[in-house]
């Protein structure tokens, strides 16, 4: 898997890599440094292709980013004065780190393991989805959050236990999204942008909400006028907005919404719950399963879970695998229209 490390449109202007042996063109370095100059990636010392590899563990760093310590191959692209790292690494190494960062690591393992197959299965389906920056997958949300630090015992067990095994649809590998949690149904993948086989399912076993322990399994918050007409990008009015939602999906959850002032406009689910995250922070629209209520000077939203909710829901599974469902079973629970396979 190539891993962009860095956001493109925040990228390090240097980048230093320290190990103990890393080979490079023309000879072995211990460390490196780089830089850009317009479209031409600079070096110290004077490096073929801007690229190095390291079998033992290199340490790569920039100033205002996490440092990264990872084996593999690193090169090294010029983006205008600024650099990008790609680190080349194997499918189960980048499974193992991904299930590092997008899960607790005291649940219990089954639901670990489950986890590690549905990065694996995103990673295989994500070959050159990001082809024209260069690399396979971005280490953020875009992606999947990447671990920069080796993963711990946990994910290393949950990546051996589900060694190359993921998730297909018609054969191929199925780009598998997760997320923390559902409120009582899992979404319609497409209106979210996501895969079209996810779709709305109850989230229930013995009649009961699996994910109700999670601290996001009911949330409110209250929208001024003046924030709604913030997120719709309306002007300002001095009269009376309304907030309708005119879309669901099966689920329940919201799939367009209108706001209306001296002019109105509609917006997907997904881009309201976007343009709330970026705008207001995430933690007030936590997810699209929600309703709204009129209160003085605004709107009362009332909703269950948290994130997209499409494909396996995380405080589900950890409410199955403390049930003792085994994590192939986790999986078919989540994903009924796909097949586990080996790759």
């Amino acid at each position: 898997m190539r891993v962009g490390l860095y956001a493109e449109d925040r990228l390090p202007a240097r980048i230093v890599v320290e190990s103990t042996l890393i080979e490079a063109r023309p000879r072995s370095v211990t460390k490196a440094v780089f830089s850009a100059r317009g479209a031409r990636v600079v070096s110290t010392p004077q490096i073929a292709a801007a690229a190095v590899e390291s079998r033992s563990l290199m340490l790569i760093r920039a100033a205002g980013f996490p440092d990264v310590r990872a084996a593999g191959a690193l090169k090294i692209l010029a983006r205008g004065n600024r650099v990008q790292a790609v680190l080349t690494q194997p499918l189960e190494e980048y499974a193992a780190r991904v299930t590092a960062r997008e899960i607790p690591l005291n649940w219990p393992p089954d639901a670990i393991a489950a986890q590690c197959v549905a990065a694996r299965s995103f990673g295989a389906a994500s070959a050159g989805r990001h082809g024209a920056q260069g690399y396979d997958v971005c280490a953020l949300t875009h992606g999947q959050l990447w671990a920069a630090s080796p993963p711990p015992a946990a994910a290393r067990s949950a990546a051996a236990r589900t060694g190359g095994i993921v998730l297909t649809i018609h054969g191929r590998p199925a780009a598998a999204p997760f997320g923390s949690t559902c409120g009582g149904w899992t979404a319609e993948g497409a209106p979210a942008g996501l895969a079209a086989w996810c779709h709305a399912r109850r989230d229930v076993r013995e009649g009961r909400t699996l994910c109700r322990e999670s601290p996001h399994s009911n949330w409110s918050t209250v929208l001024t006028y003046r924030e709604v007409l913030s997120l719709f990008e309306l002007p300002a009015t001095k009269g009376a907005v309304k907030l309708t939602i005119s879309g669901r999906d099966t689920g329940g959850r919201v799939t367009a919404i209108s706001a209306e002032a001296s002019k109105s406009k509609s917006l997907k689910g997904s881009d309201f719950l976007l343009r709330c995250g970026r705008k207001l922070g995430w933690a007030r629209v936590k997810s699209c399963l929600f309703n709204i209520k009129p209160v003085n000077g605004g709107f009362q939203i009332t909703g269950r879970g948290l994130g997209h909710g499409a494909g396996m829901c995380q405080w589900g599974a950890k409410a199955l695998a403390e049930a003792k469902t085994g994590w192939r079973e986790i999986l078919m629970f989540y994903y009924p229209d796909a097949e586990v396979r080996k790759l």
